[in-house]
């Protein structure tokens, strides 16, 4: 099973967030972990990554739980 993911990174982070977001666009990954590790090789801090489902995503976004300002965003697949 494949599904869509939503990554976040902060604006204040190491190295280009926007350009690292836009390199891994729609690409395929076995795990949020993978996601993070790519991105860790693209010289982004892991502690301003975030990976979540679509899901999970909306639902913090619509409980106002996640603050998206100063915030890039960008999509990956995952399979299962």
């Amino acid at each position: 099973m494949t599904y869509v993911a939503v990554v976040t990174i902060h604006t204040d982070t190491k190295g280009d967030a926007r350009l690292s977001l836009e390199e891994i666009e729609n690409e395929s990954f076995g795990s949020f972990a993978e996601v993070v590790s790519r991105l860790n090789g693209l010289n982004i801090e892991t502690e301003n990554i975030e990976v979540s489902s679509i899901r999970g995503f909306m639902d913090s976004y619509n409980n106002e739980e996640l603050n998206v300002s100063n915030t890039f965003m960008g999509y990956v697949q995952i399979k299962n």
